[in-house]
């Protein structure tokens, strides 16, 4: 199948690159058409994405402002007049600020639609850009999602508290499946990287975070904990693999740290291919995922955290929030320890006890990675991805079957 991947930023998110790589094995044709949000940038942006042809779409466009969504009617008109030459069997859409352009353009090139609803967009969007009127957007969001996958030929969903989100597409799309976070067995270290890295971190007790660098995350609490930590372990060093979300936040990250003399004892690095991450994690000692108690947080699955999954594949044991489901992974597994994230005093002594006990956070680390190895790994749920798609060919195929017969009817009419 000729498949168009229609990706909302200026990369892929792990999930997608794991699913573009899956498709393109088993032989389909892709071409991703990708929005830049930046026109300054637009000229050092590569013609590959993660091995793939790429045009990019330039719509400029305010982050994290409601302002955002002005910026739509134009991206939509780019993206047609890209498409509407193009010759493709399937839109592969991978945000809900995409679908409804998705849906235009299958409508009119007689294609089908993939939504790959890797987020809780209902209730993020209201979040990020609604803040004090959040619930009642959030509804009319959901009421807008509903209509426009009604459209759609297949759906990849996230797993979420009591599968509300499952239930809620399978009434909406009978093509409908579930794909948990999870990194792929191929990812491995690079061994030459990590003596390099084992020499510069030499003595030093790595607690690391990789993700988004937000306050939901806990960005601030990782500051109380580590002024406390450093009076008890002076070799620990905070290590920060992401990006900051907000030019504010990212400010006000910084002025703590220097107010608080911590500058020694924090390193920040920007975002990393996977496997360059992974040689940083395996040499940690903690994996840190101090999610807040938020709304968003409370409706997610276990299967959704891929924090949770990249500390597991290192073998790093986790501290992370007994709040929702979000990491109930760590506790069926037994691959670290779940406490109240918003006390920081809770977080200090799950830190010093794994610190403290080598040889169980050691165990920790094994158990999450056999698990990986065993459950929780990209091998199983590309087989989820190849169903949907399958049952793209299946249906094009019984389209095509009905179509001759209504053709041979009328022939011999």
């Amino acid at each position: 199948m000729r498949i168009i991947i229609l990706n909302h930023f200026e990369r892929f998110s792990p999930r997608v690159t794991l699913e573009t790589t899956s498709l393109r094995q088993n032989g389909h044709n892709l071409t991703v058409l990708s929005w830049c949000r930046n026109s300054d940038r637009h000229a050092g942006l590569e013609d590959q994405l993660n091995g793939l042809p790429v045009k990019w779409v330039t719509v400029r466009s305010t982050k994290a402002s409601s302002r955002l969504l002005l910026s739509l009617p134009k991206l939509y008109e780019n993206i047609w007049r890209f498409l509407k030459e193009e010759e493709f069997d399937v839109i592969h859409c991978t945000h809900l600020f995409l679908l409804p352009i998705a849906v235009f353009v299958a409508k009119k090139k007689k294609c089908k639609v993939v939504y790959d609803a890797y987020e809780r967009h209902a209730v993020d969007l209201a979040d990020y850009y609604f803040p004090f009127l959040k619930t009642w957007i959030a509804k009319l969001i959901e009421l807008a999602e509903n209509l426009f996958v009604r459209h759609v030929d297949g759906v990849l969903t996230i797993s979420s508290a009591g599968e509300v989100l499952e239930k809620r597409y399978r009434k909406l799309c009978r093509n409908v499946e579930v794909i948990y976070n999870v990194p792929s067995l191929r990812s491995s270290t690079r061994n030459s990287k990590k003596k390099d890295l084992e020499k510069k971190y030499r003595g030093r007790y790595l607690l690391s975070y990789v993700g988004g660098l937000i306050k939901g995350k806990g960005l601030f609490r990782l500051i109380d904990m580590l002024d406390a930590i450093r009076l008890r372990y002076s070799e620990v060093l905070l290590l920060l693999i992401g990006e900051f979300d907000s030019l504010q936040e990212m400010e006000e990250f910084f002025s703590r740290i220097k107010k608080r003399a911590l500058d020694e004892y924090v390193e920040v690095l920007p975002y990393l291919q996977y496997d360059d991450m992974l040689d940083y994690l395996e040499l940690s000692r903690i994996g840190l995922a101090l999610h807040q108690q938020q709304a968003r947080f409370k409706l997610v699955g276990k299967g959704a955290g891929r924090k949770f999954f990249t500390y597991m594949q290192a073998g790093v044991p986790v501290i992370s929030t007994n709040f929702g489901e979000i990491a109930k992974v760590i506790e069926e597994e037994k691959c670290g320890v779940l406490i109240d994230t918003t006390s920081v005093q809770e977080i200090v002594e799950a830190v010093t006890f794994l610190l403290k006990n080598k040889d169980i956070a050691k165990k920790m680390g094994e158990n999450g990675k056999a698990a990986i190895l065993e459950k929780y790994n990209w091998e199983i749920e590309e087989k989820k991805l190849n169903r949907v798609y399958e049952k793209l060919v299946q249906n094009s195929k019984g389209t095509q079957a009905d179509d001759q017969m209504e053709f041979d009817r009328l022939s011999t009419a």
